[in-house]
């Protein structure tokens, strides 16, 4: 997989020493590319500091030249299991 794309949204701001929570999960799987979203939470007041998804894409080089691959099935069937 590569990174193709990244967004953040900052929604509050956290402390130095203020524990956080993060939790990953796959938001969308398609042909050849999977998106996973990112929350950051404060741990101990539960607001939602931040949240962030990032777009992944699985490819091969051919020629050198990156060229999109499908998603392999090993991935997928460990993603839903």
């Amino acid at each position: 997989f590569v990174l193709r794309a990244s967004n953040i949204e900052y929604l509050a701001p956290a402390k130095i020493d203020d524990l956080i929570s993060i939790t990953a999960y796959i938001s969308k799987l398609g042909n050849t590319s999977l998106e996973v979203m990112h929350e950051m939470v404060n741990a101990q007041t539960g607001v939602k500091l931040a949240e962030v998804k990032t777009t992944l894409v699985t490819i091969k080089m051919k020629n050198g030249v990156p060229t999109p691959i499908p998603v392999p099935e090993i991935i997928k069937e460990r993603i839903f299991e």
